[in-house]
């Protein structure tokens, strides 16, 4: 307010005052009244120059959001008002385990579940649901032999793929990274000549792929594979074989340096946790289980380890066990057994549901076969063994179990791959045909 204006009021209220309060003799009270009302003119001259504090309008972006484990999410606020006053921002979220959100409103799904992400300002609320689901990654094989190569997907979205003639085996997410592990496979024609013709060799070599860029572990002219890759501390572990053609050994990568154990002719599948690398393997009919180092054997003879899943200090390994020359699909608890299935049958992937083992396999029928998801110590059978079905890896998605396979049709002139992803007791295809999933990974 400019000082005009000041002396201005201040000359309407003197009048004001003078008409309404003075008389003739200027009776010292009422002198005393005005001096004391005038000596607030100017701090209420001053709330009326700096108005009211009032929110106009209070809103932001998103009011709910469906997002996947790892990814983020701005919301923006929008606030109006007038005056001046407390504008600063407080945001919140009810579950931070599962979304947590920071100071400008960044949201970072976590885990799956549900969230409440609150922003307070200025006296006003304004509220965001956020629902997170698992990323659900399958692992395809594309053709099959030397013709082969694979694809890689992230909720349906193609992420990484290779032409290389390969196989993939086993997938591995750490943080945004994706590793496989494989087997290159490598063919030298050697040229013929008028007497002979052209040959052609072939050789399996230990590989991985990390998001698409490839990684051959074994050089030499052996034969090899990697099954399984894990991720500690920055360092790959990969797991296989190596065979001279005669006999073969268990092979753990560190990086790209070989660890042979000759306990093994094959290691199936490695994990890590708290600084401890575990892995499971066979050989002569024995099942094992590798631990930091140390080498145990299973209970059963005639078994075989596919799989391993860690849930908090506790070890799950799933394969089968001969049992009167017939599969019995088993899964073993640290070394001892824990479950055996009464029908032919074994099982080919495990993984952690809500904090309990959950297995897929497949149950073997005449000219056909079924596919099974084990849980809390029951099989459910998921098909009537109308067709050959065959289930290969195993997640959750949406707190549902769910399994990945596919299905052999042969019409008697071509074969073909149907791959499926089976949740909640509903079989869906999948967006890659003539493929065949092998691995799956959720989150």
């Amino acid at each position: 307010m400019s000082i005009h204006k000041f002396h201005a009021i201040f000359f309407v209220m003197s009048i004001i005052v003078g008409k309404n309060s003075l008389s003739l003799h200027y009776k010292q009270m009422h002198m005393r009244k005005i001096i004391y009302y005038i000596s607030f003119l100017p701090i209420f001259l001053s709330f009326v120059s700096c108005g009211k504090f009032e929110v106009l309008y209070f809103d932001i972006s998103t009011k709910s959001a469906v997002m996947h484990v790892s990814e983020t999410l701005q919301i923006k606020a929008a606030i109006s008002y007038s005056g001046d006053g407390d504008t600063e921002m407080y945001w919140s979220s009810s579950a931070p385990e599962i979304a947590a959100v920071d100071s400008m409103g960044v949201v970072s799904a976590l885990r799956n579940g549900t969230a409440t992400i609150t922003l307070e300002c200025a006296g006003q609320t304004a509220t965001c649901e956020i629902t997170v689901e698992p990323q659900t990654f399958i692992l395809y094989a594309i053709g099959s032999g030397s013709s082969g190569g694979f694809s890689l997907s992230c909720n349906d979205e193609i992420i990484a793929s290779s032409s290389t003639k390969s196989t993939p085996h086993r997938l591995h997410i750490e943080k945004s990274d994706n590793y496989i592990a494989g087997t290159y496979i490598k063919e030298v024609t050697t040229p013929g000549d008028e007497e002979h013709e052209p040959t052609v060799t072939t050789t399996l070599h230990a590989t991985y792929w990390k998001n698409g860029s490839m990684k051959q572990l074994d050089e030499s002219e052996l034969n090899s594979e990697a099954f399984a890759i894990t991720v500690m501390n920055d360092t790959t572990y990969s797991a296989g074989y190596i065979t001279d053609g005669t006999s073969s050994k268990g092979v753990i990568w560190k990086a790209a340096e070989a660890i042979e154990l000759p306990q093994f002719s094959e290691i199936t599948d490695i994990k890590a946790s708290d600084n401890i690398i575990l892995a499971c393997g066979n050989k002569d009919e024995k099942a094992l289980i590798y631990n930091n180092g140390i080498i145990t054997e299973l209970e059963g003879d005639n078994c075989h380890a596919s799989q391993l899943v860690i849930i908090d200090d506790d070890v799950y390994i799933a394969g089968y066990t001969v049992l009167n020359t017939k599969k019995k699909a088993t899964i073993w608890k640290g070394t001892a057994v824990s479950f055996i299935s009464e029908s032919e049958s074994e099982f080919t992937a495990i993984a952690e549901f809500e904090c309990s083992p959950i297995a897929c396999g497949n149950s073997i029928g005449d000219n056909a076969s079924n596919i099974f998801i084990y849980s809390n110590g029951t099989i459910n059978e998921l098909t009537n063994y109308s067709s050959k079905l065959f289930a290969t890896g195993i997640g959750s998605i949406s707190n549902c179990a769910a399994a990945c396979g596919y299905e052999i049709i042969d019409d008697g002139n071509s074969t073909l791959f149907n791959p499926f992803i089976y949740i909640n007791g509903t079989f869906s295809p999948l967006n890659i045909m003539d493929a065949m999933p092998i691995d799956m990974f959720t989150r």
